[in-house]
């Protein structure tokens, strides 16, 4: 993957290891915070609550924005927008401001991820799957290191306000490095353009907003078949399979081990499949086939082997592949594509807990079972995608 933008690359990768700090570090800090503002935990969640809600709200127009003005300058953007989530947050007086700094928390996570996808697809046109993957690595590493950053803190008996500053240095320090880098060259008019990297427009012309359509409905049913899995294979694995409690949490902790070894593995069948849309398909049926397994083997073992085989299967990067194929379906709106993708995501979070929680009543097995039939669903639409693929770029 070395070309000209590799240290482009990489810039944008630190982003989102901070990133990755940024997505944890108001519940890490809960007890922080409710003493801070002098509030019950319960208000604190209602601020967290905050970047979920401004990330959904700024997805689609911050997309529409990245394809009108360029990359880079929304990267930075995005970037200055996080510097004021975390010191916003630290020195707001009261949870009301910070609820307003946490919005501002989730828009520029909007702003990195439709500046950021886009950016990297067409930096690198050759492995846009696996560079769109190392994403969701970059932020693994940064939900690793900020645990130790606070456990140094508190070791040092120092100020855990320094857990906001240092990643506000960090990522500013790190807008003055990606300003100096050199983006690919952004082309509005992309039918006009003779740029290598569009050069697949005039097939693209073949392409309905049907593809729109399912792409974005994947990203509802793999997220949704991720995030059951996050949500309740812990109570599953300990009170259907027989588990400790200590021990559902190392079976989670294999869920984020798949999610890892996901990137090498893609990274190799990218050199022996004929396209992303194959990896796509593989990945969405060892997600149904784990999920059968665990309905039929209600064993601790094979708790820990689907925890595995959904980290790869769903957590691990398929979904960046999917979006790496939207763009390529729709070359000329890399962002709306982001925006749209993303917030159809954002969705599934949002209500997969309030839907699950209704089928609780029921008992954990019908949620695996409600599992199954979303994974299900996700597999349908990816061979949906596969076929239309096949046709479009033959």
């Amino acid at each position: 993957m070395k070309n000209k933008y590799l240290s482009t690359g990489i810039g944008l990768y630190i982003n989102y290891i901070i990133h990755g700090a940024g997505t944890i570090i108001l519940a890490q800090n809960t007890e922080f915070l409710s003493e801070k503002w002098g509030v019950k935990t319960g208000v604190v969640l209602w601020v967290i609550s905050a970047l979920g809600l401004g990330r959904i709200f700024s997805m689609v127009f911050s997309g529409a924005l990245s394809d009108r003005f360029g990359r880079k300058p929304f990267i930075l953007l995005g970037i200055v927008t996080y510097i004021l989530f975390f010191l916003g947050i630290l020195y707001s007086p009261t949870p009301q401001i910070g609820f307003i700094f946490a919005f501002l928390g989730g828009i520029a996570n909007a702003f990195l991820d439709t500046g950021t996808y886009p950016a990297l697809i067409e930096a690198f046109p050759e492995r846009s799957g696996v560079a769109s993957i190392l994403v969701g690595f970059a932020v693994s590493w940064g939900q690793f290191l900020y645990p130790l950053l606070l456990a140094f803190l508190v070791s040092r008996e120092l100020w855990l306000g320094y857990s906001f500053i240092i990643p506000a240095i960090f990522i500013g320090a790190n807008a003055v490095f990606i300003a100096t880098r050199k983006f690919p060259k952004y082309v509005k008019n992309i039918k006009n353009s003779t740029d290598e990297q569009v050069i697949g427009y005039e097939k693209n012309e073949k392409v309905r907003w049907f593809d729109a359509v399912v792409c974005v409905l994947y990203s509802f049913f793999c997220q949704a078949t991720s995030y059951v899995v996050v949500n309740w294979l812990a109570n599953y694995a300990s009170e259907i399979a027989g588990v400790s409690v200590s021990g559902s949490r190392i079976i989670m902790s294999l869920y984020g081990a798949g999610a890892i070894l996901c990137v090498p593995l893609t990274y190799k069948l990218e050199d022996h499949v004929k396209n992303d849309s194959n990896i796509v398909l593989i990945y969405s049926l060892v997600s149904v086939a784990a999920v059968m397994l665990l309905l039929l083997f209600k064993t601790p073992l094979m708790c820990g082997i689907f925890a595995m085989l959904i980290g790869i299967a769903c957590e691990g990067g398929v979904m960046q592949l999917v979006l790496t194929i939207m763009t390529q379906f729709f070359p000329q709106s890399k962002g709306k594509c982001t925006g749209f993708y993303y917030s159809s995501s954002g969705l599934a979070t949002f209500s997969i807990p309030i839907i699950t929680g209704k089928i609780m009543i029921y008992g954990l097995q019908m949620i695996m079972v409600f599992d199954l039939i979303v994974a299900l669903i996700a597999l349908v639409l990816a061979i949906i995608i596969y076929e239309r693929y096949r046709r479009i770029f033959g």
